[in-house]
C-alpha cells in the first residue's frame, strides 16, 4: 500500500496525461474507423518501407497498388525531405462502402487506412484512386512524423503512449491537409488541385465574398466548410511557395521541430516574414481579384445559367423529373439533420402566389408608405411527399420509375457486423409505402428500364465499380460490364435499348454506350479531346445532355451519340451537376454551386450556345483549372514478395495510466495493451496501487477475434479494505449483432477462484440499445441483463442484475445526444452466500470483469461497500448537455428495510471505442463531483474521477 499522502499528486499527473493523450490520438479524423471483420481471410506484404495488411477479397485493388508503392513512398519522400523513421503500417479495409482515408502519425508507428471504394464522377478526384488516396496519406505520415531535436521534449513524447511528433501537435488543420492537397496534386498530375472542383470553389466564394477567413480555414461548420482545409488551403500554400520559393515549407519543417521550442505562429513568421493570418488575408484579396477577372471573361461571352427553380442554403442531392415533368425529387439536406427525400410540383403553386399577394395588399392597406420586401426569389413550388429517415441511415439518389408514381431510392444497409452495403429500395411516394428489393447488392446508384421492370445500376465492391441490371420483381442481378481498379463505371441510365453510363479510364470520365444484345459491347460515343464528361441524361431526339469539364468548369453540353459533336447549354460562372429531364425532353433540371448550397436551375434542351467554351487563363492561377508544373512520375512497378497469411497479426504495445480517486481513497496504475491492426487479439496487462481505501491488484485479460464468436480470458487479484479481496480466473465467449442505430450482444462464461472462500460460478448477459427518432424525438433505450449462479464455499447462490436506460432528447442519430436522461439498476440474490451481497459504493474497477462482479454497484460519490442488502434499486434522473451531466440519484435497499441513500451530483463523461488499427483500446474517463444528503455518509461533497481501459 502507498499512503496517501504521497499518492494523490502523482494521481492527478497521470489523469491529466490520460485525458490529453487520447484526445490527441484520436484527433485526426471526427470519425473513428476500424478494420471490418477480423476473422475473414486476412494477408501482408512486407516491403523495405511498408507493410500491407488487407482482406484477400480485396486483392484485385490492393496489389496493382502495393507494385508501385514504393516507388510512391520514394516520391513523397523526395518532395516532402523526410521519411517516417520507422517502418509505416499500411490496412486496407471497406466496413461502409465509401470513400475515406486515415493517416495517424505516431513516430513510433506510423499508420495509415485505406479505403478502396473510389469517388463518384464530379467529386474532383478524377485520376487512379488508389494512387491518389495513398499518395495523400503518405504525405502526412512523411510530413507529420519528423521528430523533435528538443532533447526535453523527446524525453515527454517517450513517456506517453504514442509519441506525437511538434508538426502534429503545432501545425493547424488547414496546413496538414493543405501540404498533403498540394503534393497530391503534384506527384500525380490529378486529383483536386488539377480538377474542376477546386477552381469552383474558390471562385464562387471569393466572388460572394464567402472565402473562409482564417479562423475557418481549418473547418467550420457552414456549407462544405469541412472541405476549405483541402481547397483554401492547397491554393494558400501554392501562393506561399510562389512568394518564397520551393525551399520555404522545408524550411517551416525545419524551425518547428528546432531545438528551440516555437509556437506555430513563430516558426511561420520566421520563413514567410508575417503572420499568417495576414498573408492569407492578402491571398484572399489577390484571389478576389482573379475571380473578379474571370468573371468579367465569362460575362464577356455571355452567361447562361437558365431560370432558378429553388433556392437553396445546403447541399441538395441529385434531381430526378418524373415522366410527365409534372414532379421533381432530391434529398433535401439541413444543417445538423439527416437527409429528406421531397417531392415537388414543377409548376408554381398559384395557391402560395395568391397568399404572398393578398399578404402585401393588406401591408399596403394598413401602411400605404411601407415599402414591401423586394421578391427575387422563384415562384414556390407545393410538396407532396417527404420520405424522412427510418433511422440515422436516410434514404438517398431518388429516381422516378415510368409510372411516376414510384421512386427507386437507395439506402446503405447494416449487415450485422459492423459493415454496411447500399441496397435498393421503393418509395410509393402517394400512399408513403416503402420496400426493399435488394440484400448486400453493393449498389451505389440505379435508374429504371423505360418499362420499370429493371434497374440498370453501379455496384462497388472492393475498388472496383460494376454495371449490373436488377430485376426489380425480385432484386436478383446480372453483370453488364465489369470494371476494374483502374476502370470505373458511374452513373448509368437507359437509352432505348442501350445503356449509357459514364467510364472512366486513363485518368479522365468519358460517356460510353453498352449494347444489351449479349455481346456486352462498350462504345465511347464522345469526344476524345481530353475532357472529363460524366452525368449522361437521355433526350427523346437521341441526343444527350452530359456534365463536361472541357472549360475547365463543369458545365452542360448537349451530345450527339452519332457524330461525337458538343454544344455547350450552359455558362456559369461557379460550377453545374447531376441533369435531370423528364419524358418531355423540353427542361433539363440542374443543380448549380452558390456558396451557401446547390441551388436547382432549370433550362431548355435547345439553348444551346454558339462556339466553343471559355477557358479561363492560366494566369488566373486557383482560379482556373492547373496543369501540372512538370509531367508527374510514372510510378513504374516493381516486383513484389509473395503475400503470407496474416496469422494473429503484427504486435503492438502501447500503455495507458489509469486509476482514480473516489469518496473513500485513491488508486492508479498502467495498463500495457497489446493490439494488431486487424483487431485479432487484443491483450491487457493491468497493475494498479492504492492507499488504505484503494484498489490494488493486477489483471491479465484478452480478447480474441479470430472467428465470429468472440473468446476471452483473464486472470485477476484486486482488493480494497471494505469490499474484500478477489482472485479469478474467467473464460467467456461473445457474440454481437451491429445493426447501425440498433444493437444486441450476448456473452457467456465461467469463473472460478477465491473471495473470503472458494468460488466457482456461471454468467450470462445480454445487452442491447437502439437509436431511434419517435415523431421528431431522438429516443435511445438501453437494457444489460446479467445472470451468474455459484458457489462460495459450501453456499449456492444466484444473482440476477438489470441495468436500463432511456435518454429522450434531441441530436443527430449516431452522434452524442443531448436530453433527459432516466436510468435504473436493479439488483436480487437468492441463496445464502452472505459475501455475495450487492454492495454499493467506490468508483469502477478496472482489474475486475464486470460480469464476475455483478454485485459490485459503483458509486464514487460513496465510500466502497457503504451500501449493502440482498436486493437494491438505484434509479437516476439527469440531463445531459455535451456529455456534462446534473442528476439525482435515489439507492433504495427498502425491500429488506436495510437503508437508502440520496446523492446529487454533477458528471462528464468521455468515451471511445477500441480502435485496434491505431493500437489504441477503449478508453472510459468520468469526472464529476457529488453530494450526499443522508447518513451514514451525509452532508459529505467529493470531487470524483476514474479513467481506465477496456479490450
Amino acid at each position: 500500500m502507498i499512503p496517501s499522502g504521497m499518492f494523490r499528486a502523482p494521481i492527478l499527473v497521470v489523469a491529466l496525461a490520460t485525458l490529453v493523450v487520447a484526445p490527441l490520438a484520436l484527433a485526426a479524423q471526427p470519425l473513428p474507423f476500424e478494420a471490418d471483420r477480423p476473422w475473414e481471410h486476412w494477408r501482408t506484404i512486407e516491403l523495405e518501407h511498408l507493410v500491407v495488411h488487407y482482406p484477400l477479397a480485396a486483392e484485385g485493388w490492393v496489389l496493382p497498388l502495393v507494385e508501385r508503392m514504393e516507388a510512391i513512398e520514394e516520391e513523397v519522400t523526395r518532395s516532402v525531405g523526410h521519411r517516417p523513421p520507422n517502418r509505416a503500417t499500411v490496412v486496407v479495409t471497406d466496413p461502409s462502402n465509401q470513400v475515406g482515408g486515415f493517416a495517424f502519425s505516431a513516430l513510433d508507428r506510423p499508420f495509415t487506412l485505406l479505403w478502396p471504394t473510389p469517388p463518384p464522377a464530379g467529386s474532383g478526384f478524377e485520376g487512379e484512386w488508389s494512387v491518389i488516396l495513398f499518395a495523400h496519406e503518405y504525405v502526412h505520415l512523411a510530413h507529420l512524423t519528423r521528430p523533435s531535436r528538443n532533447p526535453g521534449r523527446n524525453l515527454l513524447g517517450r513517456l506517453l503512449p504514442a509519441r506525437i511528433g511538434p508538426l502534429s501537435l503545432a501545425t493547424p488543420r488547414w496546413i496538414r491537409e493543405g501540404f498533403a492537397t498540394q503534393l497530391e496534386g503534384e506527384l500525380t498530375g490529378l486529383g483536386r488541385p488539377h480538377g474542376a472542383v477546386r477552381p469552383a470553389f474558390l471562385r464562387v466564394r471569393a466572388l460572394e465574398g464567402r472565402l473562409p477567413s482564417y479562423g475557418e480555414l481549418s473547418g467550420a461548420s457552414g456549407f462544405q466548410d469541412w472541405e476549405s482545409a483541402y481547397l483554401a488551403g492547397s491554393a494558400f500554400l501554392e501562393w506561399l511557395v510562389e512568394r518564397e520559393g520551393d525551399e520555404s515549407l522545408d524550411h517551416l519543417w525545419r524551425r518547428l521541430s528546432a531545438h528551440e521550442r516555437r509556437s506555430f505562429e513563430a516558426g511561420f513568421v520566421g520563413v514567410f516574414g508575417d503572420p499568417p493570418a495576414e498573408l492569407y488575408g492578402r491571398f484572399q484579396v489577390e484571389l478576389t481579384a482573379r475571380a473578379l477577372e474571370a468573371r468579367a471573361l465569362l460575362e464577356e461571352a455571355g452567361l447562361r445559367e437558365g431560370e432558378l427553380v429553388l433556392r437553396r442554403r445546403w447541399h441538395t442531392g441529385a434531381p430526378t423529373v418524373s415522366p410527365d415533368g409534372s414532379l421533381i425529387a432530391f434529398e433535401l439536406h439541413a444543417p445538423g439533420e439527416l437527409p429528406r427525400i421531397v417531392v415537388h410540383e414543377t409548376a408554381p403553386d398559384e395557391e402560395a402566389l395568391e397568399r404572398m399577394a393578398e399578404a402585401r395588399d393588406r401591408l399596403l392597406e394598413r401602411d400605404s408608405l411601407d415599402v414591401p420586401a423586394v421578391d427575387r426569389g422563384p415562384a414556390p413550388l407545393r410538396r407532396v411527399a417527404t420520405l424522412d429517415p427510418p433511422g440515422s441511415l436516410p434514404f438517398v439518389r431518388p429516381r422516378f420509375l415510368p409510372d411516376g408514381e414510384r421512386i427507386l431510392l437507395v439506402r446503405w444497409e447494416p449487415l450485422g457486423d459492423g459493415t454496411l452495403l447500399p441496397d435498393l429500395h421503393l418509395w410509393e411516394h402517394a400512399t408513403g409505402r416503402t420496400e426493399r428489393l435488394t440484400r448486400g447488392s453493393g449498389i451505389r446508384s440505379a435508374a429504371p428500364s423505360p418499362d420499370g421492370r429493371r434497374a440498370v445500376g453501379v455496384r462497388c465492391e472492393w475498388g472496383s465499380c460494376d454495371l449490373v441490371i436488377v430485376e426489380l420483381a425480385d432484386g436478383s442481378m446480372s453483370l453488364l460490364a465489369r470494371g476494374s481498379p483502374t476502370r470505373q463505371w458511374d452513373h448509368a441510365v437507359w437509352d432505348g435499348e442501350s445503356v449509357v453510363a459514364a467510364l472512366q479510364e486513363e485518368g479522365r470520365w468519358r460517356i460510353a454506350r453498352v449494347h444489351l444484345d449479349g455481346t456486352g459491347q462498350v462504345e465511347r460515343i464522345d469526344p476524345d479531346d481530353g475532357a472529363n464528361r460524366y452525368s449522361p441524361t437521355p433526350l427523346p431526339d437521341g441526343s444527350l445532355v452530359v456534365v463536361s469539364e472541357r472549360s475547365g468548369i463543369a458545365e452542360l453540353e448537349r451530345l450527339d451519340p452519332l457524330t461525337g459533336t458538343v454544344r455547350p447549354l450552359t455558362r456559369v460562372v461557379g460550377a453545374v451537376s447531376s441533369p435531370a429531364v423528364g419524358a418531355d425532353g423540353n427542361l433539363v433540371h440542374f443543380l448549380h454551386l452558390q456558396s451557401r448550397g446547390w441551388d436547382i436551375r432549370r433550362i431548355h434542351a435547345d439553348s444551346v450556345i454558339a462556339g466553343d467554351p471559355v477557358i479561363l487563363p492560366e494566369r488566373l492561377g486557383p482560379i482556373a483549372r492547373a496543369s501540372p508544373r512538370t509531367p508527374p512520375p510514372t510510378f513504374d512497378p516493381r516486383p513484389l514478395p509473395e503475400p503470407v497469411e496474416y496469422g494473429w497479426g503484427p504486435r503492438t504495445l502501447r500503455f495507458f495510466p489509469t486509476g482514480g480517486l473516489d469518496a473513500a481513497g485513491a488508486s492508479g496504475g498502467l495498463a500495457l495493451v497489446r493490439t494488431d491492426p486487424a483487431g485479432r487479439a487484443v491483450g491487457v496487462l493491468q497493475g494498479a496501487a492504492g492507499d488504505r481505501e484503494g484498489w490494488s491488484g493486477a489483471s491479465a485479460r484478452t480478447a480474441l477475434a479470430r472467428f465470429p464468436v468472440g473468446i476471452e480470458a483473464g486472470l485477476f487479484h484486486a482488493e480494497q479494505r471494505e469490499v474484500g479481496s478477489f482472485t479469478a480466473g474467467v473464460v467467456a465467449l461473445s457474440r454481437g449483432l451491429d445493426l447501425h442505430d440498433r444493437s444486441l450482444g450476448v456473452r457467456g462464461g465461467a469463473s472460478w477462484g477465491r473471495t473470503s472462500d472458494s468460488r466457482v460460478l456461471g454468467f450470462a448477459t445480454i445487452e442491447g440499445q437502439a437509436d431511434l427518432r419517435l415523431r421528431g424525438l431522438r429516443t435511445i433505450p438501453a437494457l444489460e441483463a446479467n445472470l451468474s449462479s455459484g458457489r462460495t464455499g459450501e453456499e449456492s447462490w444466484t444473482r440476477l442484475r438489470l441495468d436500463g436506460s432511456l435518454l429522450l432528447g434531441s441530436g443527430r442519430p449516431g452522434t452524442d445526444a443531448s436530453g433527459v436522461v432516466l436510468e435504473a439498476m436493479y439488483g436480487r440474490l437468492d441463496g445464502r452466500a452472505g459475501t455475495e451481497t450487492f454492495r454499493v459504493g467506490g468508483r469502477p474497477d478496472g482489474l475486475l470483469d464486470p460480469a464476475v462482479v455483478s454485485h459490485l454497484v459503483p458509486n464514487p460519490a460513496l465510500p466502497p461497500g457503504l451500501l449493502e442488502g440482498r436486493r437494491v434499486l438505484v434509479t437516476r434522473a439527469g440531463i445531459r448537455a455535451g456529455g456534462l451531466e446534473p442528476y439525482i440519484e435515489f439507492i433504495d435497499l427498502a425491500p429488506l428495510g436495510e437503508g437508502r441513500h440520496r446523492v446529487v451530483g454533477l458528471r462528464q463523461n468521455a468515451s471511445s471505442p477500441a480502435l485496434p488499427v491505431l493500437g489504441i483500446p477503449g478508453l472510459d474517463t468520468t469526472l464529476g463531483v457529488s453530494h450526499s444528503l443522508d447518513d451514514p455518509f451525509a452532508a459529505k461533497t467529493r470531487v470524483w474521477l476514474s479513467f481506465g481501459v477496456r479490450p
